[in-house]
This record gives C-alpha cells, sequence and structure tokens, in this order.
C-alpha cells in the first residue's frame, strides 16, 4: 500500500520505508537540502537531491551532481555503521541517451512485476 501526501514540489517527491518493510512507502514532500546533508564526497557538487527512503539503517538517493565540470545523476545506497553512513552502491547516469536505454530495459521488466 502506497500512502502519498501533497508535496510541496509537486514534480518532486521523498519515499520513506515504513517500519523497515520495504513493501510499505510513504510519500513525503521534499526536503530542502540544508536540512539534511547527503552523506556524498565533498568533492562533489550537490545540485538537487530526493531522498528515495531513509531508515535508521539505510538510506537511498537519487542526486543531480556536478563532477570535474559535468552534472551526472547518481542513485546512492548507504548503510549506517555505528552512527557514520557509508556508501554501499552508487549508480552514475552520465547522459539523456544512456537514461532512455536503461529506463527501457527497466520498463521491460517492470512488466513482469506484480
Amino acid at each position: 500500500m502506497i500512502m502519498s501526501c501533497t508535496p510541496l514540489n509537486p514534480s518532486v517527491r521523498l519515499a520513506v520505508r515504513a517500519n523497515n518493510n520495504p513493501h510499505q512507502i510513504y510519500n513525503l514532500p521534499e526536503r530542502p537540502l540544508s536540512e539534511e546533508k547527503l552523506p556524498v564526497s565533498e568533492k562533489l557538487a550537490v545540485i538537487r537531491s530526493t531522498t528515495l527512503y531513509k531508515t535508521n539503517k539505510w538510506w537511498s538517493a537519487v542526486v543531480l551532481l556536478e563532477s570535474f565540470g559535468r552534472k551526472q545523476i547518481a542513485a546512492y545506497l548507504w548503510l549506517n555503521k555505528s552512527g557514520k553512513w557509508k556508501r554501499q552502491e552508487k549508480f552514475l547516469i552520465h547522459s539523456k541517451n544512456e537514461w532512455e536505454k536503461i529506463r527501457e530495459a527497466v520498463e521491460k521488466f517492470t512488466e513482469q512485476l506484480p
């Protein structure tokens, strides 16, 4: 079941897992970047971000960032180890063309999901 609320910015939504249940997601409005600093490298300039879900142990977000003068989109997964967020996964999208290929491939598989 997905419960949603009206976002502050209708084009951006957050999803938070309820009670660590991976099948129950609550959509929340985007938080300004100043409220919560993402645990990304200081060498990367975060332009915009959306948290997909966050628990005491796991945090997942999609981030528009600038790296060495180029914009990219990164999907991150961090694990909280002893109170410190450590990156577990990072997936980069470098161009619209690359995104279209990824989107098409994923959409083929989503048809198989309930």
